[in-house]
């Protein structure tokens, strides 16, 4: 099939993108990026055209990224210095270190910082990821210094994998977004070659919303408390989910399943020595990119800025509230996605740091909801990569605020869209 080959060429295009001088990768990365959205509109339209039946083609849309992403282990992750982190932290764990507390520049840490180096950005900083993420980090360390970077990309390109199938499993219908989802320039970008760890959060989150589709309430909770455990955004879908659960008086085995996961990791963390959080508070209130609402609170309302967004969030979560509302009546189950939407969109909407890879665990909400809005969101947002090559060059982090007009251009046009599919499917409400 035409998008096959298309989608391969472009995998092979990173493999050269990541042999060239610094520079030029992060203008050749945009440009990819835009072949492959392009190739899922192709996969989109191949879809909705073919007679084959969906579950066909959902498999081969599942074997074609899954080769993608195995072809992407061996290369260079130039797009972040993140790895080195994790690797870093996990080491920290097996010295009988605690990350939260000691920095890798801390005199301490000096025999691991050498032996495990990190980027000049992260070495003032104690780690801020929760202790399910340190256990894989200490994971992939334990396997030495020669081979944690390939073990924890392996790891994370069967992380990818799993996440393709357990997203495809969400939806049964041939007119779903599932191409975009699937051949979607994250995946391979954030997957493939920053092998971020929100691969596994968003792959708990898919696994917790197909129990939750099958009844598997316990399952269910049990995910979401994993990938809280990971990284703490798919806790958020936990209010929409009980609250859908609790029609058939399931609630409350979601939220007990998902409550004692969360709490015995945090347990066994401070039973090992570890104090969490660390930094987690100190990045959220220094960094500041990819938001285009603080960044125009900011720039429009100066001082009063964190006014404004306080007041954006009081909006949007009074609406999340009516949403789950309406979830409890029996017409309110076409309100579920909407409300899953909210749970996890606000906190990355108000966040004041939101990178590319943060948007990975939505990848299942745009299967279950297949909002447009969604869609763009996840599409253009990698665009801020357009600062990489002036990082690499010059270690000059100075963002452009062009790719934020994009994600407020996707916005619009994704909610336009949305609201004309919902007037076509419901005339009697419009």
């Amino acid at each position: 099939m035409l998008f096959s080959l298309l989608y391969l060429v472009g995998i092979a295009g990173f493999h050269i993108i990541a042999r060239q001088p610094n520079g030029v990768r992060g203008g050749q990365t945009l440009g990819l990026l835009c072949y492959l959205t392009l190739v899922g509109g192709v996969a989109a339209w191949w879809q909705r055209r073919t007679k084959a039946r969906y579950a066909q083609t959902q498999w081969i849309f599942v074997a074609i990224v899954g080769v993608g992403l195995l072809v992407l282990i061996p290369v260079v992750p130039y797009t972040t210095h993140d790895l080195s982190r994790y690797l870093w932290d996990g080491a920290a764990v097996l010295a009988g270190l605690d990350p939260y507390s000691v920095s890798p520049n801390s005199p301490t840490a000096r025999i691991i910082s050498q032996q495990w180096p990190v980027a000049p950005e992260h070495s003032a900083y104690t780690t801020l990821y929760p202790p399910g993420a340190l256990a894989l980090f200490a994971f992939c360390a334990a396997t030495g210094q020669q081979y944690a970077l390939v073990v924890w990309k392996t790891l994370a390109a069967f992380g990818g994998i799993a996440l393709v199938i357990a997203t495809a499993a969400l939806s049964e219908s041939k007119k779903s977004v599932w191409p975009w989802v699937c051949f979607m320039p994250l995946v391979p970008l954030e997957v493939g070659i920053g092998a971020h760890l929100d691969v596994f959060s968003a792959l708990a989150l898919a696994i917790g919303l197909w129990a939750h589709k099958n009844r598997r309430w316990w399952l269910t909770g049990v995910a979401l408390g994993v990938g809280g455990l990971v990284k703490f955004l798919p806790l958020a879908a936990l209010l929409p989910l009980c609250v859908a659960a609790s029609k058939r008086g399931a609630a409350s085995k979601t939220l007990m399943a998902a409550t004692a996961v969360f709490f015995f990791g945090f347990a066994l963390a401070l039973s090992l020595g570890l104090r969490p959080p660390g930094s987690l508070g100190l990045f959220l209130s220094f960094w500041q990119f990819g938001s285009p609402l603080q960044t125009f609170a900011g720039l429009v309302f100066g001082s009063f800025s964190s006014l404004v967004v306080l007041f954006v969030g009081v909006c949007l979560g009074s609406f999340f509230a009516w949403t789950l509302w309406r979830l409890r009546w029996p017409s309110g189950e076409s309100w579920f996605g909407l409300s899953l939407c909210l749970s996890l969109g606000i906190p990355l909407l108000l966040s004041r740091v939101v990178f590319p890879w943060y948007l990975l665990v939505l990848l299942p909400v745009v299967q279950v909801t297949g909002y447009f809005t969604l869609v763009g969101w996840l599409l253009v947002l990698p665009f801020t990569y357009e600062v990489l090559d002036q990082f690499d060059l010059a270690s000059s982090w100075q963002p452009a605020t062009w790719p934020l007009g994009l994600v407020v251009g996707a916005w619009l046009t994704g909610l336009t869209i949305d609201l004309v599919l919902h007037a076509r499917r419901n005339p009697k409400s419009s």
